[in-house]
């Protein structure tokens, strides 16, 4: 099959200039840019909670770190979890960590995650499911008693800590607080992060 008078943009790749010879099509490439992100520290007075969720076979699990503005760890936790859905999860992850928080007796926090649903969910862009919508209302609320308290959407390349966190619990995992000495490869990653490391994402 030919494609001669199909004109298209796509993305540099080995793949794809193999596939266009195939089709012979013209084809412009675009050489992708790549973004540099690094995770961002809270604001004085503040601390950092950055959630995440996964999903497998195998079931689900959600997790949180809290930093101090220095990057130094608070805590963190896992969970095991239930939930059908990756977005479900998400949003469990954050309603944990905020219910810790509380009990932790955090005044002043700023939630992070790197999950686009649990964010337009949480910040009304969009409505979230009927599963999903009871938790988003607890969080609404949770966040109001805080003295302060804001959510905010990352890259996954600087959620690396709470994602690290959720790889090491499976679905029927009671919750579980960290605190110091953390383990080795975790922190690895908090003092990469704690020094501004850059990351490229592509």
């Amino acid at each position: 099959m030919r494609y001669s008078n199909l004109h298209m943009v796509i993305k540099d790749t080995q793949l794809n200039r193999a596939a266009t010879t195939r089709i012979q099509a013209s084809i412009q490439f675009r050489v992708v840019q790549g973004i540099t992100c690094q995770w961002q520290p809270p604001l004085p007075d503040f601390i950092m909670l950055n959630t995440d969720g996964k999903l497998t076979d195998e079931g689900g699990g959600c997790a949180g770190i809290f930093r101090r503005t220095d990057g130094s760890v608070m805590m963190a936790y896992h969970k095991g979890s239930n939930g059908t859905s990756i977005g479900y999860i998400e949003i469990e992850a954050i309603l944990l960590g905020l219910q810790i928080a509380k009990d932790a007796q955090v005044t002043k926090i700023q939630v992070r995650t790197d999950s686009l649903e649990a964010f337009n969910n949480i910040t009304n862009i969009c409505k979230p499911t009927w599963r999903n919508r009871n938790m988003v209302n607890r969080i609404k609320a949770k966040m109001q008693d805080f003295d302060e308290a804001n959510i905010g959407h990352i890259f996954r390349e600087t959620n690396r800590a709470a994602d690290w966190l959720t790889k090491r619990c499976i679905s029927s995992d009671v919750c579980t607080i960290f605190c110091n000495p953390l383990p080795r490869e975790l922190d690895i990653i908090v003092q990469h992060d704690a020094v501004g490391t850059l990351f490229t994402r592509t």
